[in-house]
């Protein structure tokens, strides 16, 4: 999660790409700024508007637009039910939801000190 995202979490869109986060393999479907985002980037800044058009312009796609899968996992990259990720936390290795907590309780004391 990034500092975007504090507040309304996945429920506000943006970005780039549309992702359908109910689906297991996460496609990305293109907006449109993504073809004024590629025009910017090809022409190295942005096109005067009595310029237009350029050379170096991209223009939207007609018809659909496929979408794109982002590849899975490595399989070790993935815990298994039976065995918990483990992390490193203060010189201990804890599971990641005891890590959690114990970050939470932390967090929680330095608000109640200051």
């Amino acid at each position: 999660m990034d500092n975007l995202e504090w507040t309304m979490g996945f429920s506000e869109r943006f970005g780039l790409f549309y992702v359908n986060r109910s689906d297991p393999t996460l496609p990305r479907i293109p907006k449109k700024s993504v073809w004024r985002y590629a025009t910017i980037v090809n022409c190295n800044g942005f096109i005067s508007p009595g310029e237009s058009p350029h050379e170096c312009e991209i223009h939207e796609p007609n018809g659909d637009v496929p979408g794109t899968t982002p590849p899975p996992p490595p399989p070790s990259a993935v815990p298994t039910t039976s065995e918990e990720l483990l992390v490193s936390f203060l010189g201990l290795e804890v599971s990641g939801s005891d890590a959690e907590l114990a970050l939470n309780v932390l967090f929680s004391l330095t608000v109640i000190a200051a």
